[in-house]
């Protein structure tokens, strides 16, 4: 397999779990709106961490595709999302190829931006 198709695998499964929290986090604000609350929703790579033990660095890594995450990670975070595999790969299968894309556009661009931010900040004025 190319590297290239690697890396859009990776950034599906990522982008994937990024839908799922972010959902949750739709579902978390309706049911605040209904006056409901509700700890037990994980609309957050720090809730997931706590309720999958996989730490948090772990779970962003994975889902900006910087990691390919092995079956036993990928299974405590369904766990801990109370999915099957089943859930995961409806939401997987809706992505479409152009999301992927402009997915990858959006961290290529953030990163971009944070390489940029960090050269600014390293510059020293000149002069006296």
């Amino acid at each position: 397999m190319e590297s290239k198709e690697k890396q859009y695998i990776l950034l599906k499964w990522g982008l994937t779990l990024k839908r799922i929290v972010e959902r949750n986090k739709t579902l978390v604000l309706d049911k605040k709106a209904q006056g409901i609350k509700d700890k037990n929703i994980l609309n957050s790579f720090g809730r997931l961490e706590a309720a999958s033990g996989i730490p948090k660095a772990t779970l962003v890594n994975i889902s900006l595709g910087r990691k390919n995450a092995a079956t036993t990670t990928w299974m405590a975070i369904l766990d801990a999302l109370d999915m099957t595999l089943a859930d995961f790969a409806k939401v997987f299968d809706s992505i479409r190829d152009s999301e992927v894309q402009h997915y990858r556009e959006e961290l290529d661009k953030a990163r971009k931006e944070r390489v940029k931010a960090k050269t600014t900040r390293r510059k020293k004025p000149t002069g006296n």
